[in-house]
């Protein structure tokens, strides 16, 4: 691997974190203030709840954008807590989409011609919302772009003695998960952890079973930007961060007990990411897809196991990190009736 492989794998990178940051800022742009407005009528049902953090994070393409936003509702009391534990829940199954549309490998061949689409529409748009749709066009060609050139610059790794080493150790579950943690901490993003995983896979440098372990690190990984967001909110703020991390660390946990479970010369957890890639593609040796299929499949597992817990889970959990107590009614304090 040459000094160039590593120089367009630190650009691959950038191009393709800028071009997510691009998509995030531009489609918030274009939303305004009707995303707080849509998710506050959208979350007085459970369900709703659901549906609305899925649909907003499949927009946005970032679940810590959606926790960050429903921590402030939560801290200026336009939602409850309570009300917020189904938006994070469906946050969570929907940061596993940009992971499905990686595994189209052909799609990064029309990157440049969206990259000409976004910014050819942005020099000829005169408005500022027109500007925001060019640009969110643009930060998509982007993101596909830094993907191709990963993969690409990753290449001559697949007969690297040094890395093949390296991913062998990364294909124990512990390690790998604490690998996948410490960079999505690092890059804010674990929509960047799984493109990256995703163009490593179509490079030929890396296994399904040293993949996995990584994206369940970067599921944990991800909730750190709540987490900070909420830090200058007040107590309930930071409840529905903290509880992002409580839902994905009993998903990790399962997952990993999973990977644990040997079946048919495999793990049980890699087994059924390949039925469900079958079941999705009509054939094997899609080891993208594989990748993808397995990073949405811990949070189907996942709500499977917490959404008829939940009551339980709550109780604890407010019992670890209490609630904000309630504001006293104004009125007399010393005098009688």
């Amino acid at each position: 691997m040459s000094i160039y492989n590593i120089f367009d794998l630190a650009g691959g990178l950038a191009i393709f974190l800028f071009g997510m940051v691009m998509m995030i800022n531009n489609l918030t742009a274009l939303a305004g203030a009707r995303l707080r407005t849509i998710m506050v009528e959208l979350t007085k049902t459970k369900v709703r709840g659901y549906l609305t953090g899925l649909g907003v994070t499949i927009v946005n393409q970032s679940s810590s954008a959606t926790t960050v936003l429903e921590a402030v509702l939560v801290g200026a009391g336009l939602i409850t807590f309570r009300q917020s534990l189904s938006v994070t829940l469906g946050a969570e199954l929907g940061s596993t989409f940009l992971g499905q549309l990686f595994a189209f490998p052909k799609i990064t061949r029309l990157a440049a011609l969206f990259v000409a689409l976004g910014f050819f529409a942005f020099l000829l748009a005169s408005k500022k919302q027109h500007k925001s749709a060019a640009n969110t066009v643009l930060g998509f060609g982007l993101l596909f772009l830094g993907m191709d050139m990963m993969s690409r610059s990753m290449e001559p790794l697949r007969t690297l003695p040094a890395f093949l080493n390296l991913m062998a150790s990364v294909e124990r579950p512990l390690i790998g998960i604490l690998v996948g943690l410490v960079f999505t901490m690092i890059v804010q993003s674990s929509g960047a952890t799984s493109g990256l995983v995703i163009a490593m896979a179509i490079s030929g440098t890396i296994s399904l079973a040293q993949a996995v372990p990584i994206n369940l690190g970067a599921s944990i990984g991800t909730c750190v930007t709540a987490v900070l967001g909420s830090l200058s909110l007040n107590r309930e703020a930071k409840r529905s961060a903290y509880i992002h991390v409580v839902f994905q660390t009993i998903g990790v946990a399962l997952a990993f007990l999973l990977l644990s479970i040997p079946i048919r010369e495999d793990r049980l957890y890699l087994f059924l990411a390949r039925e469900l890639s079958l079941l999705f593609t009509g054939g094997r040796e899609n080891l993208a897809r594989e990748i993808a299929m397995a990073h949405t499949l811990m949070p189907v597992l996942n709500h499977i196991l917490v959404i008829p817990l939940l009551p339980l889970i709550v109780k604890v959990f407010d019992r670890l990190v209490p609630p904000e107590p309630p504001k006293e009614v104004f009125g007399p304090q010393y005098l009688s009736e």
